[in-house]
């Protein structure tokens, strides 16, 4: 199934997907082994001081010679530098496979990385996206991954979300999703459906946004026992 990343949205965007479908946000992504292109993502003043997000492998450039290279790593802004007015980027970032503590790869600063920041709109704003080049001295040593293929907005369809963000457990019959605090670093995913195009504008950050809302099914006065995805803290990217 191909897949295609709007640059300025933040969202894996899959198409061929049918819109009558519901998944539960906290659906886990792959079991033991599995691997995709989406990545954690860290960022803060130190080692010991770091947020968390999400991102997406985009490209891979490897060295001329040798076993090297560098991973091109899309996420926000806002996960890689400081998101209030005057802020800078980050002095530490960190790049890792697959959930927290289960082992996979990781590559930070001390490795090598080059952090870009989001372009400046006419009005001095900011488009939420960061770019990370994460240094990778031996690339066979990695997950099987395919990066995902950058390309226009299709929003008139179901996006496909994952991210690395806080859990949530499912309460169908109040119809909604009971956030667990402290719980970021498993990898999630799940189905949503797109209403709109809006321009999207918080503080230092303005730009074009794919828009959705979460529906429980059944419809009332069921309780529900599906529903689309949630973005939570973490999910960023």
């Amino acid at each position: 199934m191909k897949r295609r990343l709007r640059i300025a949205v933040l969202a894996i965007l899959v198409t061929g997907i049918p819109n009558a479908s519901f998944a539960i946000a906290y659906e886990l992504s792959g079991g033991p082994g599995v691997q995709t292109n989406v990545v954690r993502v860290y960022g803060g003043s130190d080692s010991g001081s770091l947020g968390m997000g999400t991102g997406t492998i985009i490209d891979v450039v490897r060295d001329p010679s040798g076993p090297g290279g560098y991973l091109c790593v899309l996420t926000a802004d806002h996960v890689v530098a400081s998101s209030v007015v005057g802020g800078s980027l980050y002095a530490f970032h960190r790049v890792a496979f697959g959930d927290e503590g289960g082992g996979g790869p990781s590559f930070d600063t001390t490795t090598g990385m080059a952090a870009r920041r989001g372009m400046v709109n006419s009005d001095g704003t900011l488009v939420d996206l960061g770019l990370l080049g994460v240094r990778v001295s031996d690339l066979s040593l990695l997950p099987t991954f395919t990066p995902a293929e950058l390309g226009t907005a299709d929003y008139t369809g179901t996006m496909f979300m994952e991210g690395y963000g806080l859990n949530a457990t499912f309460d169908g019959v109040n119809r909604r999703y009971l956030v667990t605090e402290g719980s970021a670093g498993d990898g999630h995913h799940g189905f949503n459906g797109v209403l709109d195009q809006p321009v999207f504008a918080s503080g230092i950050y303005k730009f074009n946004s794919i828009h959705a809302t979460t529906v429980f099914g059944p419809p009332l006065p069921e309780p529900a026992i599906q529903a689309e995805a949630h973005l939570l803290n973490g999910d960023s990217g």
